[in-house]
């Protein structure tokens, strides 16, 4: 019976990172989604930091900038209650703060669609702008396409005045 040709590959990377690499019942934030940090800790709170992992019983957490690192330091006590009364079989006796990626509802959220431009009517060319849009769109056989084109070269025409 052939052995798995990378079978021993795995064993030798299980060797070099078994003992090193963050287990999941070491991550708070592996059982947490932004609701739930957001519960425990409060909405304002949640928007600037959020969960990394334990080490030593301590949690780290992420802080978007050294003005709310100082703020979470002095609250360090209200948040361990709040984490302790949440996940009362997690041992975590201490927290630290790091500069880092914070992920919160901005983090998720799409982005505001763009809004499509005014329309410019050919009232608001000059004749000179007019007869140019009219020979540029000549050529164009398609309706649709030339009616992109037109509605595009209007809004190149009356932006450039």
């Amino acid at each position: 019976m052939s052995r798995n040709p990378y079978a021993k590959r795995a064993e030798r990377l299980n060797g070099l990172f078994g003992k090193n690499t963050l287990r999941a019942k070491n991550r708070l934030a592996e059982f947490l989604d932004y609701d739930s940090w957001e519960r425990i800790v409060g909405p304002q709170i949640a928007e600037h930091c959020s969960p990394g992992p334990i080490s030593n019983k301590e949690l780290l957490l992420y802080v978007e900038n050294s003005l709310w690192m100082n703020e979470l330091q002095l609250m360090k006590e209200q948040i361990l209650a709040g984490i302790h009364q949440a996940f009362p079989r997690k041992k975590i006796s201490g927290i630290r703060f790091r500069l880092g990626p914070v992920f919160n509802k901005k983090s998720f959220q799409k982005p505001e669609p763009v809004p499509a431009p005014p329309p410019v009517s050919d009232e608001m060319l000059n004749e000179a702008d007019r007869t140019l849009l009219a020979q540029a769109s000549a050529g164009l056989n398609d309706e649709s396409l030339r009616e992109a084109f037109s509605s595009w070269m209007r809004r190149r025409l009356v932006k450039g005045k």
